[in-house]
């Protein structure tokens, strides 16, 4: 269901840090204009150019760490979990209002990101990328499942309250 391979590298230049990913050029639509000229709130912010025939898009990720990084070294607690469940389902809610698929949008654990400044939540729009939005959503809770801080009832009961909704197969959030 997901197309292609994502070719993924890191970079910065004196103010900022970068995720850059390549598509062919064959990749380039209104969707490309869409996110750069909006600010989308909940979405990285992104400018790309073109560089022997591939794109080149760079997403601002400073002062952001992946929820990966984040929740590798300490579990997710309550506060945590409804931040970054709120902030994926207001993306949700506003990508069709710029005529977006949320199917493009990236929901792993490494292209989620969360603002240290604000505990904000950032998502990854990639147009070349394509997975079920509500499977995608469903592989993330189970690997949250994975980080939640079991003394954190509130977060256990959250996590799992999701978990069975995503299981029911019903697809309204």
């Amino acid at each position: 269901r997901m197309r292609g391979t994502m070719d993924v590298s890191y970079g910065h230049d004196t103010k900022n840090n970068f995720m850059v990913i390549k598509l062919p050029f064959e990749e380039i639509s209104y969707k490309l204009k869409m996110i750069e000229k909006n600010k989308i709130s909940g979405l990285l912010k992104i400018k790309y150019t073109i560089i022997n025939g591939e794109i080149v898009l760079k997403y601002n990720i400073s002062s952001k760490n992946t929820i990966k990084n984040l929740y590798s070294k300490e579990k997710i607690n309550n506060k945590q979990l409804r931040a970054l469940l709120q902030g994926i389902i207001t993306v949700w809610d506003l990508v069709p209002n710029y005529l977006l698929d949320a199917d493009n949008i990236v929901l792993t654990n490494e292209m989620i990101y969360i603002d240290l400044n604000n505990d904000k939540v950032y998502l990854c729009y990639n147009p070349s990328y394509k997975k079920d939005f509500y499977l995608a959503f469903h592989d993330l809770i189970q690997g949250i499942l994975l980080v939640v801080d079991y003394n954190d009832l509130t977060a256990v009961e959250l996590i799992y309250k999701v978990n069975e909704w995503c299981n029911s197969g019903n697809s309204d959030i």
